[in-house]
């Protein structure tokens, strides 16, 4: 049998299609192959498995990937299949996520500079800060936030009045008198929705 011919799968009712090269990967699937496995073996062309279908998507991905993902109420019921698939590697990663403690998250509302500190960029230009990366909070965006703030003018430009209104004296209230001048305008901003993910105290 060729190694790039496809086999059809009957896991459980659920059926699949993929290659024998893909299934060489399983020890399980490999043993058969070795053992002379051909499609006169297979009812109608198609392998019956007497496993459970729906968690085999998830075996056939780390076949063709070798990557897992899953959801963590899964693992068990996964790690009882990849032992089946003789998987031993993935059995291992799945026994060491099992254990594993769960990451904290954390939603916070940030101001750019901010973001820009924590997240190591710049988030307008993505120009590197000194921040180190390994350094960097493992942060993501999850959407922008545009808000409207009140700023304060100061009649005679000074900036730190403009934080500070109440800095200024009798000079700004009589420069006042300009036909330009507005005390209080609106003005628009962005602010970010993040999630912060580190590990549990």
């Amino acid at each position: 049998m060729s190694k790039h011919k496809t086999i059809k799968l009957n896991v459980g009712g659920t059926f699949y299609e993929t290659t024998q090269e893909t299934l060489k990967g399983s020890g399980y699937f490999r043993n058969l192959l070795n053992e002379g496995w051909a499609e006169g073996n297979a009812v109608e062309n198609t392998l019956f498995v007497d496993r459970d279908g729906f968690l085999f998507r998830f075996i056939l991905l780390y076949l063709r990937t070798d990557e897992l993902d899953i959801k963590d109420k899964y693992l068990k019921s996964l790690k009882n299949e990849a032992d089946f698939y003789l998987l031993p590697r993935l059995s291992q990663i799945i026994e060491r996520a099992m254990y594993q403690e769960p990451k904290k998250i954390t939603y916070k509302l940030l101001e750019n500079d901010e973001l820009a500190r924590l997240y190591g960029l710049d988030f307008y230009n993505r120009a590197q800060t000194r921040t180190p990366r390994e350094e960097r909070q493992n942060i993501s965006v999850i959407t922008p936030i545009q808000c409207v703030e009140q700023v304060y003018n100061c009649p005679r430009r000074i900036p730190v009045h403009n934080n500070k209104p109440n800095s200024c004296g009798n000079a700004c209230e009589k420069a006042k008198g300009g036909n330009n001048y507005v005390e209080y305008e609106f003005k628009y901003k962005n602010i970010y929705l993040v999630s912060v993910e580190s590990d549990q105290e």
